[in-house]
């Protein structure tokens, strides 16, 4: 199933797309962009944010019409957005509202079909800005599975249904990290609550004839150093939220961070090394049909690490002799997440583009931002060119979900990321305008460690104006 553009026939509409419980995806699409949709699913977030599905199998049931019908209808409500075709992307209404009419009358089909279309009917509300139904889907999800002890199944089943079990159980632990986190809910799988293997090798588990015969002794997957990473992630989480209400003291602080730095440094030495980030690496799993799943590993990597570090960035508020070491890994990090963003934007096959990836290139983004207004000289054609590459990707990413389609307020959208960034730079963020005249009295700029600008030699104040209206056109050139 090649992605292309179709010669696309939808199905007529005599009720004005009037859903029920009853509705067929037949009514609504045809058969041929019910493959198309499918085929973006593949391509475009399947192992990315989610690994819930053996593609051979799930191809086989489409042909031969199995497929469950609630679980289509959510598959094609979030691909829709990726067609070419106007009106196809406009039915995405339509089909959630079908896909969750046929998932709420069934809700008791304790199934792993069941369990799969809350995944995609949950990732549906986050991309349309409902936090709540995430949260509600997800949660729902989790407990189904749990109740099913879906990870570990029957020792007679198929060893492809045997892992796409365990990929789904999986899945829900990473959303269980990021939706939690975002609805300030409490998790529902802890680390150790489980003992269940950790996904296999792609390239060997979506071989058609993995059904038969399965495999002797495979090894870890890409999924397997993500959920190795969402774990440190988990840690991460905790300790930024943590912080918000009891402000430990800076020893305390600097240790937890230490700890946590550890654990990210860890995970990436321990890299095998067909899983480092390196161009051969990245020519090789793009090959297997496997490249935007390798970059979606790394680009968590480092935006983790962006977020652990991203308090230093503020040198007057944590000051010890980490402090400049963190505050240079945080923009290391952040450089190396805009560099990877553009290879997924620019190489084929190597796409990186659901929702979460918007979320995390703001984060950078802010990182960038301060950089190029607080940073080094050294630093400024970096911080812009990363900005430059992170906005692309956004202004790319907004059609697609409507979280990000306001880029105008896109500086208040750092705010969220960065919530403890005080001053200068929090108000920034949240005004995206010129400081006010008290601006110097009320919280004055750190002292910046170079007075030559590209203008010539000003004072720090008129330097930071020069920066924030270089910024300024910038970010009015990329909208």
């Amino acid at each position: 199933m090649p992605v292309s553009r179709a010669s696309y026939e939808l199905a007529p509409q005599p009720r004005a797309m009037i859903t029920s419980p009853e509705t067929n995806i037949d009514d609504i699409i045809s058969p041929q962009v019910q493959w198309q949709l499918v085929d973006y699913y593949m391509v475009f977030i399947h192992d990315r944010p989610q690994s819930i599905f053996h593609q051979p199998t799930l191809k086989d049931e489409l042909e031969r019409k199995e497929t469950d019908p609630g679980l289509l209808l959510a598959i094609c409500s979030l691909a829709c957005r990726f067609s070419d075709d106007p009106a196809v992307r406009d039915l995405e209404d339509c089909l959630t509202s079908a896909s969750k009419m046929r998932l709420q009358a069934n809700l008791e089909q304790y199934s792993l079909a069941t369990i799969q279309t809350c995944i995609l009917v949950a990732n549906v509300c986050s991309a349309n800005l409902n936090p709540k139904g995430e949260a509600l889907y997800f949660g729902i999800a989790i407990r189904m599975a749990q109740i099913m002890r879906l990870p570990y199944g029957k020792l007679s089943e198929n060893p492809a249904l045997a892992e796409t079990r365990r990929r789904v159980f999986w899945t829900l632990f990473m959303a269980d990290r990021w939706c939690s986190s975002a609805s300030g809910l409490p998790r529902q799988i802890q680390d150790n609550d489980y003992a269940v293997d950790l996904p296999i090798d792609e390239n060997i588990f979506q071989q058609a004839e993995f059904s038969l015969f399965g495999s002797t002794s495979p090894s870890l997957g890409i999924w397997a150093y993500k959920i190795m990473l969402a774990k440190i992630f988990g840690h991460i989480q905790d300790f930024n939220r943590g912080n918000l209400g009891r402000g430990l003291r800076q020893e305390d602080f600097d240790a937890h961070v230490k700890v946590l730095a550890d654990q990210l440094e860890d995970w990436e030495s321990n890299l095998p090394l067909h899983i480092q980030l390196s161009e051969q690496n990245i020519r090789e799993h793009c090959s297997k049909g496997l490249g935007g799943t390798f970059i979606d590993l790394h680009l968590g990597f480092h935006h983790y690490a962006t977020l652990l570090f991203f308090n230093y960035l503020e040198s007057r508020r944590l000051y010890s002799h980490n402090t400049l070491h963190y505050s240079q890994l945080c923009k290391s990090h952040a450089f190396k997440f805009s560099e990877l963003l553009e290879i997924s934007r620019e190489r084929k096959g190597c796409e990186a583009v659901h929702a979460a990836v918007g979320h995390m290139a703001i984060v950078s983004s802010a990182v960038l931002v301060h950089v190029l207004l607080m940073g080094e000289m050294s630093e400024l054609e970096a911080a812009r060119s990363g900005l430059i590459s992170n906005f692309k990707t956004l202004l790319k990413l907004k059609r697609f979900w409507p979280s990000l389609e306001k880029l105008d307020a896109l500086v208040k959208s750092l705010e969220t990321n960065s919530r403890e960034m005080e001053g200068w730079m929090m108000r920034f963020l949240t005004e995206y305008a010129p400081p006010s005249d008290d601006f110097a009295d009320a919280d004055p700029a750190p002292t910046i460690s170079t007075s030559s600008t590209r203008q010539g030699t000003t004072s720090n104040k008129d330097e930071f104006w020069h920066r924030n209206n270089t910024l300024t056109e910038l970010l009015n050139g990329l909208r």
